[in-house]
């Protein structure tokens, strides 16, 4: 449901318990193979070894920077187009793109003005 509003599981949540609606607790699934490795390495290793099992079982492929869409074309958008046109156009949501245009320290658009400019079609 999070996903699919663009609010946070947080809200969600806050939401349904103000509704009365009762919430679903998210528990991972592991198969008892999984439990067997708990205490034989590291949380973090296990960790990455069952996200990685998990992610090639549903055919999802690694993150690698090829699907990185930080351009620096990309970049130049930062501050001139709001975060949600920017986000619209790569695909990220929009507090990714707040997040890097404040790593970058680039202040956001001014409010109540709209940039009339496109992006450029052939943008990635």
């Amino acid at each position: 449901m999070a996903l699919k509003t663009g609010r946070s599981l947080t809200a969600i949540s806050l939401k349904r318990h103000k509704l009365g609606i009762p919430t679903r607790a998210i528990i991972p699934r592991y198969t008892p193979g999984d439990l067997r490795l708990l205490g034989t390495m590291p949380d973090e290793e296990l960790a990455r070894k069952l996200i990685r099992h998990r992610r090639n079982k549903l055919g999802i492929a690694n993150f690698t920077t090829e699907q990185n869409k930080w351009t620096a074309e990309v970049d130049s958008w930062l501050g001139k187009f709001t975060d949600r046109e920017v986000a619209g156009r790569i695909g990220y949501h929009p507090g990714a793109i707040a997040f890097r245009r404040e790593l970058l320290g680039i202040a956001a658009p001014p409010w109540g003005k709209k940039n009339k400019k496109n992006i450029a079609v052939n943008a990635p």
